[in-house]
C-alpha cells in the first residue's frame, strides 16, 4: 500500500492488479473466480478491498479455496 497517499486509493489497487494479473481489476478484467483454486493476497491491508474483491473472495471461500493472506508488515 505504498503506492500511492493512503492505503485506500485506487492507485494501490490498479498497482497490484498490474503485478499480478497485468491490469487493474475495473479496467482490465478480474481474478479467474470459478477457476481459482489457490489465491494469495500481497498487502497490508487486506481487509480493505472493493466490494468486488470482497464478492470474489467470498466466493472463493464458499468453495473452500485456499486463500493465504502475505502481510510485509
Amino acid at each position: 500500500n505504498f503506492a500511492a497517499h493512503g492505503g485506500f486509493c485506487s492507485v494501490n489497487m490498479a498497482a497490484g492488479g498490474l503485478y499480478t494479473i497485468g491490469g487493474s481489476f475495473w479496467e482490465f478484467g478480474e481474478p479467474d473466480w470459478d477457476n481459482t483454486r489457490y489465491f494469495m493476497l500481497f498487502g497490508v491491508a487486506e481487509d480493505h478491498d472493493s466490494n468486488p474483491i470482497k464478492i470474489g473472495l467470498g466466493k472463493l471461500k464458499g468453495r473452500g479455496v485456499k486463500v493465504v493472506s502475505i502481510n510485509p508488515c
